[in-house]
């Protein structure tokens, strides 16, 4: 997980590589899905790059998945 410490502060954050790798997790263990806690930090206008690249990531990696019962 992607991480910027300044002092004794830290915040860890979620980056497309970071999101890959557990979406990849999830399918691989054959969870029942995923969430999303906070969707208003994604970049909804592009700011840093590609617009929504954090949604992106979920919605490519989950969208033809099917748990199995």
């Amino acid at each position: 997980m992607p991480y910027a410490v300044s002092g004794l502060n830290w915040v860890g954050y979620e980056d497309v590589e970071s999101l890959q790798l557990k979406m990849d997790f999830v399918r691989s263990e054959g969870y029942g899905g995923t969430m999303i806690w906070a969707i208003d930090q994604d970049d909804f206008q592009g700011v840093c790059g590609a617009t929504q690249p954090l949604t992106t990531t979920i919605h490519n990696a989950m969208k033809d998945y099917y748990a199995e019962m």
